[in-house]
């Protein structure tokens, strides 16, 4: 419904960044559609990669390498905090666009919701 707001994990659309971009236009040139939300979420797996770069192979040298770790994502920053281990990324905050040359309704993006913003209470590790 043309107007409708809300906040969206995930658009190709929205976010403004080198490795959105990257994902779009190889997800586009291999399946010939643009990412969704599940394939931009899994691309939070490269988090595992850089702490595996520290040489951090044991499940507690692991967790300590990512403590505080900050990874760029298709959705911006994201960063695992030290205290409970929550991953904190942005949401967007939405407004339903309709666009006849497009097959679905577009969640064009009205303001990038911060992870302060969101305010993830904090939890038990």
């Amino acid at each position: 419904m043309p107007g409708t707001e809300g906040a969206i994990y995930y658009y190709y659309e929205s976010p403004d960044n080198a490795v959105n971009d990257w994902l779009v236009h190889t997800h586009r040139d291999r399946i010939d559609s643009p990412p969704d939300f599940f394939t931009a979420g899994g691309m939070a797996a490269l988090a595992v990669v850089q702490a595996l770069e520290t040489e951090a192979l044991e499940t507690e040298a692991l967790i300590a390498a990512m403590e505080g770790m900050s990874r760029e994502t298709p959705k911006g920053t994201m960063t695992f905090r030290r205290e409970d281990h929550q991953a904190l990324r942005s949401m967007s905050h939405f407004k339903i666009r309709v666009d006849d040359g497009v097959d679905w309704a577009i969640p064009e993006l009205v303001r990038e919701i911060t992870a302060d913003e969101v305010g993830i209470a904090l939890g038990h590790t």
